[in-house]
């Protein structure tokens, strides 16, 4: 995870000490994860979590982070974010992460699975 705007559909994202190590201490990291292609959706789906409960805290946002009334929550501790996927409201398709660590400890922190979504295409049904 590094400070910036990234547009992809699949890999792997870790906290900044990779696969195998811990993240840093005092981080404070914006990373906003944009799909390749219109109309597509970004999906995280987090299948390891781990940071100081309520020291070290991940904030999520559906979009980017001028809006925090469509944030989908802050997360720390053992409470994984789970699978987050841009919501139809989200124009861009995009999924903003905001990662804030204290100054004292750290745990090995997370692995998430990238990947983008197309949504259906939505039929309006008309009787003539």
């Amino acid at each position: 995870m590094f400070n910036g705007v990234v547009n992809q559909c699949g890999g792997i994202l870790y906290d900044s000490g990779g696969e195998f190590g811990n993240y840093a201490n005092d981080e404070n990291i914006v990373m906003t994860i944009c799909p390749e292609n219109p109309g597509q959706r970004i999906q995280i789906d987090f299948t390891e979590f781990s940071t100081q409960l309520n020291a070290d805290v991940m904030t999520i946002y559906n979009g980017d982070t001028n809006d925090p009334d469509l944030a989908f929550g802050q997360f720390s501790g053992a409470l994984s974010p789970g699978l987050v996927v841009a919501t139809e409201e989200n124009t861009s398709g995009c999924i903003t992460i905001e990662f804030v660590s204290n100054a004292s400890g750290n745990t090995s922190g997370w692995a998430a699975a990238i990947s983008c979504i197309t949504p259906c295409q939505v039929i309006t049904s008309q009787i003539d």
